[in-house]
């Protein structure tokens, strides 16, 4: 008997388009990527009609690597969502249209997501509202270097966080100290499995050793340097420690047991939203 743990739905032309994976979560995961590339270009259409894709900057991005445990993938990457590993932190992007010098090119300049609104301002040639981030319009459509050298990647003081205790960029050099996050390892895709719930590669939180790559050379975090650079590892936690006496304390709430019945009263809901 086979379980079935797929939780995803699509309409059925979209994943029968992928009759060559087997795994039926996966089948629906690319067929739910299919009909959002039929959506955008839908848009794309529209704005071209109404003669306003030449003033238009289309934006394609993401906040996190893709849910290993349900059938996203991230390979040749380390780790998922949910994670410091690449797989979970190097997110994907293209941009197109008005403004743009160099065009047909990946641009590798280091860039955080919290650099987006600042850079879309100064795309549109508006005043800078004081936000975090850096404006990288510059560098992005002149294909020049990034106007960023480093970043934290997260701070996190529990014991076991949900997405890894603390990490740091700094150049070519990356710092991961403690738990890196709930899942590790190089997934492939899930599409000639027959299960549909990724159930190894699950990273025990135990005594973690620091981790230092070379991300430059070494993407994929095959090789932990840290004994063999402890002044980069010195170096780098003093910048996270820096980072830390920044740090605004995330605010935990105690469960209220007024919640259930507000959401009775509700229809069985919470609100608002999860972000």
């Amino acid at each position: 008997m086979t379980t079935v743990y797929c939780i995803f739905k699509v309409p059925d032309k979209y994943a029968n388009m992928y009759p060559h994976i087997g795994n039926e979560g996966r089948k629906k995961f690319s067929g739910m990527v299919t009909a959002m590339d039929e959506g955008i270009g839908n848009i794309t259409r529209a704005l071209q009609a109404k003669g306003m894709l030449d003033d238009t900057i289309i934006l394609f991005t993401t906040d996190n690597g893709a849910e290993l445990f349900k059938y996203g993938n991230n390979y040749p990457l380390r780790g998922g969502k949910h994670t410091l590993w690449e797989g979970g932190t190097r997110g994907v992007a293209f941009m197109a249209g008005a403004g743009l010098q160099h065009t047909g090119i990946k641009y590798n300049g280091l860039i955080h997501s919290i650099d987006w609104m600042p850079t879309l301002i100064g795309a549109a040639g508006a005043p800078q509202a004081e936000v975090d981030g850096v404006n990288q319009w510059d560098s992005i459509r002149l294909n020049q270097p990034s106007k960023r050298s480093e970043f934290i990647y997260n701070l996190d003081d529990f014991r076991i966080p949900t997405q890894g205790h603390a990490a740091i960029r700094v150049g070519d050099w990356k710092l991961i100290l403690g738990y890196p996050g709930e899942s590790d390892g190089w997934t492939k895709p899930m599409n000639d499995t027959k299960d549909t719930v990724l159930l190894y590669n699950i990273y025990s939180p135990g005594d973690t050793p620091s981790y230092l790559f070379n991300i430059t050379d070494d993407p994929r975090e095959f090789y932990n340097v840290a004994d063999q650079h402890p002044d980069i590892v010195q170096k780098l936690t003093k910048r996270i420690q820096e980072y830390r006496l920044l740090m605004v304390p995330a605010k935990y709430p105690a469960n209220d047991p007024a919640a259930d019945v507000a959401a009775k009263n509700n229809g069985n809901a919470w609100a608002s939203g999860w972000c």
